[in-house]
């Protein structure tokens, strides 16, 4: 089952949905966007191969339905607001990206990877994958800027926007034993970070 934008706390299993249309002038457009609470997965060592490492991901569904292509230029960055560390950044890491592939048994694509066209009605799956998350972050917020254009017309007015979306989890429990607490998906919204007018159309005169 899957629920709309700032859904309560949901089970590990469950899907949210943030749908969030175009303006009716179809000048602002911002994707539409699912994910999968925040999972772990344990792997072996590259390196050192008789320790093992765990890593945190999160699956998108990004899907167009503004009616037209639009570019990607993706970034991501998570912030968990604890005093030592507050932001944490996605790797690209293939090897691991690739071990949840066939663990979720589907293709996806790494977010730092992400750039180009989606075409209308088209979506991306998208994973986020995070290297090391301090044990003591419960309040994680995962922050994707390119899912909205930075640039458009609202009336009469010109803006130039900085716009994220914002995949908000809570993880439960202390410290101890991490990978065995749920992880929940609290909701997902498109927050405007900064906004400024560049220009302000004024009516022809007949």
């Amino acid at each position: 089952m899957k629920t709309k934008l700032f859904a309560l706390a949901l089970t590990a299993s469950a899907l949210v949905s943030s749908t969030l249309p175009a303006q009716e002038d179809g000048s602002q457009w911002r994707l539409t966007i699912e994910a999968t609470p925040l999972r772990p997965i344990t792997l072996r060592d590259p390196v050192i191969l008789t320790k093992h490492r765990t890593y945190w991901y999160t699956i998108l569904e990004v899907t167009n339905k503004t009616g037209e292509a639009h570019d990607l230029f993706v970034s991501a960055r998570a912030d968990i607001g604890l005093k030592r560390k507050t932001v944490v950044r996605p790797g690209l890491l293939p090897n691991v990206t690739a071990e949840i592939a066939k663990r979720e048994r589907r293709s996806l694509e790494n977010v730092l990877a992400v750039n180009g066209p989606i075409g209308d009605g088209q979506t991306k799956n998208i994973v986020v994958v995070f290297a090391d998350f301090p044990r003591t972050a419960n309040h994680i917020d995962v922050r994707i800027s390119g899912f909205a254009n930075s640039l458009f017309k609202a009336g009469k007015s010109a803006w130039i926007e900085n716009t994220e979306a914002s995949i908000r989890f809570y993880r439960v429990g202390d410290e101890f034993d991490v990978t065995r607490e749920p992880v929940r998906l609290v909701g997902i919204s498109y927050v405007t970070v900064d906004r400024k007018l560049i220009r302000k159309f004024t009516p022809k005169k007949s």
